[in-house]
């Protein structure tokens, strides 16, 4: 019951409800909406009853951001492609004398002729192992699917790889990929070796990591 004299919320003795909150905790409350998240104002004037809600959580298995996201740690579709442009890179740093056959034996229609504009530079031990590994990879699939991944690596329109592939077909039997396929069907073989370097457990390079930064800044 409030006495005459005395408004509402205030004690006796004067002080308000706010004010002997205030003196216990050393810290008044403020009212807010319910849908508002809470955080503290101030720790000499007010802090929301509710607890801070937890930060989201952040996967350790992610690092550096690229053109598809964090980068994994494990191979994915996406880090093949990059292994895949970067070998490419390296075999347009030989002599055309030093490419492996395997590089251009099923793509002589794709790859061009005449002297590229990369510079020629000899290769480390490393990047050679890298690109030795990498197209014996490649080497285990059939003609046709072999052409797409080798057309894509280097930057072939679909159409064409979609041709040679029709050339494939025609000389060594099966059918050809038309040209809406040929992505899918890179893409499929893409998870291929994916889920096989992972089950081996195969390092993701500098080389890859370096590609998969390179592409983010082109499309940024």
């Amino acid at each position: 019951m409030v006495e005459v004299g005395q408004t509402a919320g205030q004690g006796r003795d004067g002080e308000t409800t706010a004010s002997r909150q205030e003196s216990v905790t050393g810290i008044a409350h403020v009212a807010r909406p319910p849908q508002e998240r809470a955080v503290l104002v101030s720790e000499r004037h007010a802090i929301w009853d509710r607890p801070i809600e937890s930060l989201p959580h952040v996967e350790q298995d992610a690092f550096d951001l690229g053109p598809f996201g964090p980068m994994p740690t494990q191979w994915t579709t996406d880090l093949v492609h990059c292994r895949l442009l970067y070998v490419n890179a390296l075999a347009r740093r030989l002599p055309r004398a030093r490419v492996p056959a395997g590089y251009r034996s099923y793509l002589s229609e794709l790859q061009p002729q005449e002297a590229t504009r990369t510079p020629l530079k000899a290769l480390t031990s490393e990047e050679e192992k890298r690109l030795d590994a990498t197209l014996a990879q490649l080497q285990a699939f059939g003609s046709v699917d072999k052409a797409v991944l080798m057309g894509m690596m280097a930057g072939c329109k679909p159409a064409t790889i979609s041709k040679v592939t029709f050339g494939i077909a025609a000389r060594e039997g099966g059918s050809g990929i038309k040209r809406p396929t040929v992505y899918k069907r890179y893409q499929r073989s893409l998870q291929v070796i994916a889920d096989q370097w992972n089950r081996l457990s195969v390092s993701i390079d500098d080389g890859t990591r370096t590609c998969w930064l390179n592409e983010a800044s082109r499309k940024a």
